[in-house]
């Protein structure tokens, strides 16, 4: 029996991307047997966390030098998050865009190998290392269910959702426009933003583009942190998903509406266009744009970030995300078929027990290297 320290910076506690991504780890190594130990944490847990008793049960390790009696550590998390540990080291990362910025690279020289979720990113990272896996993330089949009688709790009109942080990299400016574009006020339609972060400044930004193209654009914001239950509830309250991101590792939210058999709108690259089969999602084509090229202002905080010589984003087309929606609305029996088909595929390929048996296979190999 392997023995495995997880090290996720107290990620599993929250109710976060990493948080869910660390607990989909830790218990599908469970799952095959393994012998997992958490880093010992002072952090609450977040409201409404999925699997506490079942997480808070695994034993921990209180210092590092309980770290030699580890077959393996496996951290989890961003990229200048990685650790320097007295043992063999995987971890978990990912990335959205074209390069890795320089401040990245250093921190994860610290550990021996790497796990990103698909080929994407491991083509951007085996620019600099030389032990590069990749598995895709487990999305909460338990959770995020087709609850058709939940409809009936959300709007009457039909509704078009995002998920994400409310940010230049996630598109939501695209987001805003398009809607705008699409649908007159008679249309009856409306778009639903759910945000933990950005909407500090990004209230104001959506009213500045709905004054430009369409003053009477349906458009609500919601920004707070919610439990993956009540997640899983707005996604069956909504009709449709839709995100216009200019680059991501993974995009959760995308596979988490499809699993709640919700039609999905997203961006042909990166993770998105990678993980789920183009008959399934309405995907809509992308251009390549240099960062350090980025004059608009809401961009230049992603410029002055990542913005170095070659790296890039991915700008999906406004124009194609605008009849995406028009023809997911007018054709909705016809998408809502695909986004079932897409549940059936998640549930296929990213089960929770596939997931642990193509991270067993991984470590085995690293370990026979090591």
């Amino acid at each position: 029996m392997l023995k495995i320290a997880i090290y996720d910076g107290s990620r599993h506690r929250l109710n976060t991307g990493y948080g869910a991504l660390s607990r989909g780890i830790i218990r599908s190594l469970v799952l095959k047997g393994c012998e997992v130990y958490l880093q010992d944490s002072q952090v609450a847990f977040d409201k409404e966390v999925p699997y506490q008793a079942e997480i808070s049960a695994l034993p921990s390790i209180k210092e590092a030098k309980d770290l030699n009696s580890m077959d393996l550590v496996f951290q989890v998390g961003t990229p200048p998050s990685a650790m320097n540990l007295p043992k063999h080291t995987l971890m978990y990362t990912q990335n959205a865009l074209g390069d890795l910025i320089d401040d990245w690279i250093k921190p994860l020289h610290k550990v021996n190998g790497l796990i990103v979720p698909g080929e994407f990113d491991a083509d951007v990272f085996r620019k600099y290392f030389d032990r590069v896996y990749t598995c895709p993330q487990y999305v909460d089949t338990n959770i995020f269910n087709y609850r058709p009688t939940y409809r009936k709790e959300g709007s009457s009109m039909f509704t078009f959702m995002f998920v994400g942080g409310y940010g230049y990299r996630k598109g939501t400016d695209l987001l805003v426009e398009a809607f705008c574009k699409a649908f007159r006020r008679e249309d009856e339609v409306e778009l639903i933003f759910y945000c933990v972060t950005g909407l500090e400044t990004g209230f104001n930004h959506v009213l500045e583009i709905m004054q430009k193209y369409n003053p009477m654009a349906r458009i609500k914001l919601f920004s707070s942190t919610h439990s993956p239950a009540w997640m899983a509830r707005f996604y069956n309250r909504a009709d449709a998903f839709i995100t216009l991101s200019r680059g991501e590792g993974w995009c959760m939210p995308f596979h988490e509406a499809l699993l709640c058999g919700k039609p999905a709108i997203a961006p042909l690259s990166t993770a998105m266009g990678e993980s789920i089969p183009d008959d399934i999602a309405k995907f809509v084509s992308v251009k390549e744009v240099e960062i350090l090229s980025i004059k608009d202002e809401f961009g230049l905080g992603l410029k002055k970030y990542y913005g170095k010589p070659g790296n890039v984003c991915y700008e999906p087309s406004v124009e194609e995300a605008i009849f995406a929606m028009q023809d997911v609305k007018n054709n909705y029996e016809v998408y809502q078929k695909k986004a079932m088909r897409g549940r059936s595929y998640i549930l296929e390929n990213y089960s929770l027990d596939k997931i642990g048996s193509h991270l067993m296979s991984i470590i085995s190999d690293f370990l026979k290297r090591a």
